[in-house]
């Protein structure tokens, strides 16, 4: 009971104790100013920060300290303003002048950043109060910070059309100079600003341009010229932030954040122009590399076009190689890259004169090959076939019954196991028979385009007919069940490194999924593969995935789900992205709202390993435990929904136009009936309220799964992910937390369906159910405000979205 109960003791112990502790050291020595303890985020959004600023006043006045008392309210005021409360932060800020013996720089970013929200100041005259200000300090630290106010007030002319950028552009070069010769937190915030605001003008000049090439109005007053020279500053300085770190403070490591998130627009700028900046491979030599494994998609498809990405991808596969094996095998793969394969030669040769293990890291992934049922690659194979056959393509039949033949039909024996042996010499027995009956000469891989003339199409159609029969009967192991590893791939049985434990690094592959690319990794920690598990366990979906279980060097076990014979690329970029909506998150503004993701490695274009997520189960499962139901069958409610809906008709479209005809009344009517016929405890609340240990446990569980909910629901409308049924929602049986899995309908294409998606995400009674009675009929409370935050969040960094979407572009997939 101790994790779910710790936090909200920890808020007790750090507002009021600490704070009752000063009060009493001041109460013993009432001329020492005590110091009060500032809160975390997690008290930031209740009302006990308000008594610790008032007791930094009290305290501060009965040791008649003015400065003290003049930051006190000067924090008050900027609290205030940041709330919205600006007639307060006004008030606030006027106290703090009153009391403040000396201004400085703070002072005068919270005046101004408050006459800014207010509105109704001309930002050309707020401007010429910075600059007289500015003057009067010689000083070069804190000049730079006046000319970093200048340009944040400048900006905001130019954003309202005030002002021309070049006001804001001088100012921000001026603090980045100065701020360039002390290094360190000032450089690092002057270089973010420069980056900031040189984005922005690129992005409104490119905006500009395009709505001048379709309505044929006047185009930025940006000049090419201006923008090269804006793209090379943002270049430069990105890498110049990476290069000074984010040690050195909160300001400095979101100033380090945001650089690293800002990666996916260098590249997009490096490929549009190369010229942009001349001096890249020089910049980028002392630049950290592991910023990049978190962006090597994006880096890896932008190479062919920024030969300069090179430098660095070599250093990263030096210092990093088990975290490029991966990425660099899908994007240098042929289908994925076409005739540009070369472009990406110089990266494995590295790879291989480091000492990588990259020929065990081949012959991995041609085991894990293995594991896809052979009958559904006979079947797409056999139909691809028959395409070609069909279009009278001699020359794509030959060449597909060629690769059928060496992939299929000739299995490995120190890699394929027992079932793709059988099903390669029942295809056989088949060919031998009643090929030769047909007149088809099948027994070999290597058939003259004559044998694929339209004479012989319809005998070529009865052999395909009997070897599609013949592949669906050989299913051995069914969906659902635990099958022998050696039935599917002989090496990955057999494989055991626990004799390579002190052996050269080519013996020794890590676990795959450990980079993460949010942080610089430690290669002492990570864990490699010993062995697996002797079973795996069949999926029910249409490919029928394997559960495989990787043995590691940390003596703990490793599930992952292995795909073949599909495309996983969509869901490591959607796990991505809600990484970039993580990091968004991450800030003290908006404490514990998180989209629960999971590592999703692709191997080629048509395999990959996704982690499994454990002590977690489907939300069906859940619906299904609570009605006392195996199936949804046996759920009267669903029974009724069926009758229901078969009265408009057995086919599909029919049925909805006439479904979609009636009117909503009657809608709610039936809707609230199969509502009714759910058991009185089918519901999350009942479910929580049975899992939980006692009512400080069930509060943490309803705000967790609140919170979880929200950020989910926000982040999958951001990107348009549809098909958001019961079996795509884990639910974490630790946490509460919703976990979102299978991303197939994405961007919108659930709104092309035949039957159009058009709920913007999953919120049914029995989600809100475990959010009441708070919530109320609007889901008011946690939901309501996390998703709030989610959607202002990602507005207000819209443009880091775009940048990381900006792959689908160079490497489309839907």
């Amino acid at each position: 009971r101790v994790p779910l109960l710790a936090a909200r003791a920890q808020h007790q112990l750090l507002s009021s104790l600490p704070l009752l502790r000063v009060l009493e050291a001041h109460a013993e020595r009432p001329g020492v100013l005590q110091q009060v303890q500032s809160l975390s985020a997690r008290q930031d959004a209740l009302s006990v920060w308000t008594d610790s600023l008032l007791a930094k006043i009290v305290l501060a006045s009965s040791c008649n300290n003015k400065q003290a008392v003049a930051t006190a309210y000067a924090e008050m005021g900027r609290r205030c303003r940041e709330t919205g409360n600006l007639h307060t932060a006004k008030d606030m800020m006027k106290r703090c002048l009153e009391s403040r013996m000396r201004q400085d720089a703070r002072f005068y970013e919270d005046v101004f950043e408050l006459k800014l929200r207010q509105g109704g100041n001309p930002c050309e005259k707020l401007c010429a109060v910075i600059r007289t200000e500015a003057a009067k300090h010689q000083e070069s630290e804190e000049a730079s910070q006046y000319f970093l106010i200048l340009a944040k007030v400048a900006k905001a002319g130019w954003e309202r059309s005030e002002m021309s950028y070049t006001v804001a552009w001088e100012a921000i070069c001026t603090a980045r100079r100065l701020a360039g010769q002390h290094g360190g937190l000032a450089e690092s915030i002057a270089c973010s600003r420069l980056v900031e605001f040189a984005d922005a003008v690129l992005r409104k000049a490119e905006l500009s341009r395009q709505q001048a090439a379709i309505d044929g109005t006047a185009a930025s007053a940006v000049t090419p010229a201006v923008q090269r020279s804006l793209a090379a500053s943002l270049v430069k300085d990105v890498i110049r932030i990476l290069q000074l770190g984010g040690s050195s403070g909160q300001a400095q490591e979101e100033a380090f954040r945001m650089a690293h998130e800002r990666l996916p627009r260098v590249f997009e700028l490096l490929a549009a122009d190369k010229e942009c900046c001349p001096n890249f491979d020089s910049q980028a030599a002392s630049m950290p590399t592991w910023p990049l494994l978190r962006w090597l998609a994006q880096a890896l498809a932008h190479l062919p076009q920024v030969p300069a990405l090179l430098g660095p991808l070599r250093t990263l596969a030096r210092q990093f190689p088990q975290a490029l094996f991966w990425p660099l095998q899908l994007t240098s793969h042929p289908d994925v890259v076409g005739t540009r394969v070369e472009d990406f030669r110089p990266l494995w040769t590295e790879l291989n004169s480091c000492g990588a293990p990259v020929q065990l890291a081949l012959t991995f992934t041609k085991a894990l090959e293995c594991l896809t049922n052979p009958d559904m690659r006979f079947t797409g194979e056999l139909k691809q076939l028959h395409s070609a056959i069909s279009r009278e393509d001699r020359a794509g039949a030959k060449a597909r019954w060629a690769d059928i033949w060496q992939n299929l039909l000739s299995p490995d024996q120190c890699f394929h196991g027992a079932v793709h042996v059988g099903l390669a010499e029942q295809v056989k027995q088949v060919l031998q028979g009643l090929g030769r009956k047909l007149g088809l000469a099948a027994t070999s891989g290597e058939l003259p385009e004559t044998e694929f003339h339209a004479s012989k199409r319809e005998a070529w159609q009865k052999l395909l007919q009997v070897l599609d029969k013949t592949a669906t009967d050989s299913i051995r192991h069914g969906p659902g069940r635990k099958a022998p590893l050696e039935a599917f791939s002989r090496w990955l049985a057999r494989f055991d490194a626990r004799g390579s434990w002190l052996g050269s690094s080519a013996e020794r592959l890590e676990i795959p999924g450990q980079y993460s690319g949010m942080e610089q990794p430690d290669l002492r920690s990570h864990v490699r593969m010993m062995r697996f598990s002797p079973e795996i366990l069949v999926m029910a979906s249409k490919q029928r995935p394997k559960r495989l279980v990787m043995l590691g060097s940390d003596e703990q076990e490793h599930w992952f789900l292995v795909k073949g014979g599909e495309d996983v690329r969509l869901d490591e970029r959607v796990e991505q992205l809600f990484g970039v909506v993580n990091s968004l998150l991450s800030s003290d503004s908006t404490p514990g709202l998180r989209v629960r993701t999971y590592a999703v490695v692709p191997l080629l274009p048509d395999l990959g390993i996704l982690e499994w997520v454990r002590d977690t189960k489907p939300l069906k499962n859940v619906v299904l435990e609570t009605a006392k139901a195996k199936e949804l069958k046996e759920v009267e409610a669903h029974n009724l929904r069926l009758e229901w809906a078969k009265r408009f008709g057995q086919q599909l479209m029919p049925r909805y136009a006439k479904i979609f005809a009636v009117s909503k009344a009657d809608i709610k009517v039936v809707f609230a009936g199969c509502c009714g016929a759910l058991p009185r405890g089918a519901n999350l609340r009942a479910y929580l309220s049975r899992v939980a240990l006692g009512p400080e446990a069930l509060w943490h569980l309803r705000q967790r799964f609140a919170s979880s909910l929200a950020v989910t629901s926000a982040a999958s409308y951001l990107l348009g992910i549809g098909d958001r049924h019961l079996d795509n929602h884990l639910f974490c049986l630790r946490s509460a937390e919703v976990v979102p899995i299978d991303f197939g309908y994405s961007f919108g294409i659930g709104a092309l369906l035949p039957v159009p998606e058009l709920v913007p995400f999953r919120l049914t009674g029995f989600l809100l159910s475990a959010l009441q009675p708070l919530a109320g009929q609007f889901a008011h409370g946690t939901f309501c405000t996390g998703l709030a935050a989610v959607l202002g969040c990602c507005r207000d960094r819209a443009e880091l979205l775009q940048d990381a979407c900006a792959l689908f572009v160079r490497e489309p997939l839907l």
